[in-house]
């Protein structure tokens, strides 16, 4: 793609991809703005102007960064770039380029042909605590006591259950991760860990894998769904740019 600046102007950057690489057929990005890219040896930022000196998380805006980096992803690997990052000039973007060259370049070389996909565990139950009862019996004893006192349990009583019913809770959901875990590792590179969002949530997991492996997780992910009875359920989404996997800590 063809570098269109206005000299002076601030870019907003989407992702990094290597310089060579020929892109067309893009999104408009933030604002409708085209996208255009920068080149400094080896590595191009993908980008486009921008008058504004903070973008917020709008969800039109968070649209249009995302819609830019998944086409960016069809045309091969690339390094996408956190929400919100902008460059004041083209030339401040392109000393960070030039600073981060090497690095940029590696990072590239290491994920190529890679690609995220996610995998979330849950459990669909009407009562998640009443379903930790019926599996642990020294919940449901200390369930039981505290109903047997016959008045309102007093606040350290509230307390005490409550951290059980936390600690058992936590250990559900380390063993069935390690689970689930264990037959992604047969068909990842490699797996991390993002944060559970609700009580019901049981693990979400990033899976770095050959952005062609949508039908070897999907056996994985059949094989894992195969060990679990119907109070749980268990999603699967991607490809997707690897965000959980980049090694960078860059600023412009």
């Amino acid at each position: 793609m063809t570098q269109r600046f206005a000299l002076g102007g601030a870019r907003y950057l989407y992702a990094i991809a290597p310089s060579k690489r020929p892109l067309a057929h893009l999104p408009h990005g933030i604002g409708g703005a085209p996208v255009h890219t920068l080149a400094v040896g080896s590595v191009a930022a993908v980008v486009s102007d921008t008058m504004l000196p903070k973008i917020r998380p709008e969800r039109r805006h968070l649209s249009a960064h995302h819609a830019v980096v998944q086409s960016l992803m069809q045309a091969g690997t690339v390094l996408p770039v956190a929400f919100g990052m902008i460059a004041t000039s083209e030339g401040a973007l392109s000393r960070m380029l030039k600073k981060h060259q090497e690095t940029l370049g590696a990072e590239l070389d290491r994920l190529a042909g890679q690609a995220e996909f996610e995998v979330r565990l849950a459990w669909d139950v009407p009562n998640i605590f009443e379903h930790i009862v019926h599996l642990h019996p020294e919940l449901k004893a200390a369930r039981d006591e505290v109903m047997a006192l016959g008045r309102p349990a007093s606040r350290d009583e509230k307390i005490e259950l409550g951290c059980l019913f936390e600690r058992l809770l936590d250990e559900e959901r380390a063993r069935h991760t390690a689970l689930v875990e264990a037959v992604l590792r047969q068909c990842c590179n490699d797996v991390t860990y993002g944060a559970t969002r609700h009580t019901t949530e049981i693990a979400r997991l990033a899976c770095l894998a050959p952005s062609d492996a949508r039908a070897a997780l999907d056996a994985c992910v059949t094989e894992v769904s195969s060990q679990l009875d119907d109070s749980f359920v268990l999603s699967f989404n991607g490809p997707w740019p690897p965000h959980h996997f980049l090694s960078l800590n860059i600023s412009v």
